[in-house]
């Protein structure tokens, strides 16, 4: 399925966008997180008893895996920082 292909590319370069932390081409990221919004519809229409439905299910797990790390800053960066604070005496910000 075209859509469903294009939507995995998308989320993959998403994501690793958002584990290069403080280093991210934010602009991109933005652009990618509107391509997978535009591309949602395509994945929730896929029938249940299609082969396809249990692929199209994972991505959209893994796309809001992406969006809840977003939405809480919880990039590589910052989960490297709040395990690294403790130990050098800092409060972690997370």
């Amino acid at each position: 399925m075209p859509d469903q292909d294009a939507f995995e590319v998308a989320l993959e370069e998403a994501i690793a966008l958002f584990e290069q932390g403080e280093n991210m081409n934010q602009a991109r990221f933005d652009e990618l997180i509107a391509e997978l919004e535009a591309r949602r519809p395509a994945l929730h229409a896929v029938a249940e008893d299609d082969p396809r439905a249990e692929r199209a299910r994972e991505l959209e797990r893994r796309a809001a895996e992406l969006e809840h790390r977003a939405a809480q800053g919880h990039g590589q960066m910052d989960e490297v920082n709040s395990l690294l604070s403790p130990l050098m005496g800092k409060k972690s910000e997370t």
